[in-house]
């Protein structure tokens, strides 16, 4: 290389800091063909991690205005408008269930045989599976309330109903949750079924 190529010969560094203009002005026709062929590059690369952030923001607002009512059941129980939402794969839902199961166990005993200590720790027990998967009650959503609004709420709940109210609520609950699966389900077998006829 000689003399006059290595003092012409500008680092990358400096060619990124490089406007076209300055470019086409300072440059020798080696460089400036580098600085054209690296800006074409780094344009590229800036429009790929623009495409990236775009696709990022579009899956972070599908997900963050998903609808409750569609994703979830709205059950009325006794009298009450309740929006519920059952994950099987939610691990607090799995967690709750587990605790109540490992506590009270199907032992043979009937309700009203149990104690009023072991009758307030089920009703916890099942106050605990009413917090994880309700999601709206009477219209205003859980998220929305303070959490002494919630814990009110629920209070009332247990107080007003007790404790065979809170099964049969529970009970309600899942027989509602069933029946709009069915009913979803029947749909996509449905379509699969047309899809299928018209497929021979």
């Amino acid at each position: 290389m000689s003399a006059s190529e290595s003092t012409d010969r500008r680092t990358i560094t400096e060619l990124r800091r490089m406007d076209r203009e300055t470019a086409r002005a300072e440059l020798t026709v080696p460089e400036y063909e580098r600085w054209d062929a690296l800006h074409d590059r780094l344009d590229g690369a800036e429009q790929t991690r623009d495409e990236w952030a775009d696709a990022d923001e579009t899956a972070l607002d599908v997900t963050v205005h998903a609808d409750d009512a569609d994703l979830g059941t709205e059950v009325e129980v006794f009298g009450n408008d309740v929006l519920v939402r059952v994950d099987p794969e939610s691990r607090g839902l799995r967690d709750r269930a587990n605790a109540l199961r490992d506590e009270f166990g199907d032992d043979g005993r009937d309700m009203d045989d149990l104690s009023e200590t072991d009758t307030d720790r089920l009703a916890e027990r099942l106050v605990d599976l009413y917090r994880e998967i309700v999601v709206s009650w009477n219209g205003t959503r859980l998220e929305d309330m303070t959490p002494p609004e919630r814990d009110t709420l629920f209070a009332t709940v247990r107080e007003k109903w007790g404790l065979r109210g809170l099964f049969l609520g529970l009970a309600d609950i899942i027989a509602g949750v069933e029946a709009d699966q069915a009913d979803r389900f029947e749909a996509v077998d449905s379509f699969r079924g047309t899809k299928g006829r018209r497929g021979r």
